[in-house]
């Protein structure tokens, strides 16, 4: 039968999708973030997934820590902050991941660092 844009849609509902064999269905060609964190005043987590703490190593210099850490330190990262008034310009820089964790900078044009009013991060890669 040849469907036409006027024919009904159809609506699949389902409380489990599993594999052929019983276990986890395998979804192919997405990508979805692994981690993701919004940070409100400092190394202190308003909103997260996959984290499990983050470290104050000093002004604008934090360790966030994950619940799973990923196969390897090979993930890509974006890091955002907001500058807070009078800041001209602030930038975040992801400079040592690991696995289970990494280390992010917030400065500003001049590289002083500096803390964030707000800053967002998400990561993207395999998991363990």
């Amino acid at each position: 039968k040849r469907w036409d844009i006027g024919d009904a849609m159809s609506t699949l509902k389902a409380d489990t999708i599993q594999s052929t064999g019983g276990g986890a269905a395998t979804l192919t060609k997405q990508a979805a973030s692994k981690v993701f964190l919004l940070s409100n005043a400092g190394a202190a987590a308003s909103a997260s997934l996959n984290v499990s703490g983050m470290t104050d190593n000093g002004t604008g210099d934090y360790t966030t820590s994950f619940s799973s850490a990923f196969g390897s330190a090979n993930y890509a990262s974006c890091a955002v902050p907001s500058r807070a008034s009078g800041d001209t310009s602030l930038g975040a820089n992801v400079h040592t991941r690991a696995a289970g964790s990494y280390r992010c900078e917030c400065c500003r044009d001049d590289s002083t660092k500096t803390d964030a009013v707000n800053y967002s991060s998400s990561h993207f890669g395999d998991l363990a």
